[in-house]
């Protein structure tokens, strides 16, 4: 009987609006967010490995 009873409400708030409203939005944003956080570190990553190229020239001239 319990069981049942459990499995009943699960399921209720499985097939509910909101529920698949806010499974719809995460699975959209978690990998807009991933690919953008990416993207950044990618142009953080470039940009130092220029600075680390300009103060080795910086040095050598020194």
């Amino acid at each position: 009987m319990l069981m049942t009873m459990i499995q009943k409400e699960i399921m209720h708030h499985l097939l509910s609006v909101r529920f698949v409203a806010l499974l719809v939005m995460c699975l959209l944003l978690v990998p807009l967010t991933l690919s953008t956080n990416y993207r950044n570190y990618r142009q953080n990553l470039v940009d130092y490995q220029e600075a680390v190229k300009l103060t080795n020239i910086e040095r050598k001239d020194n």
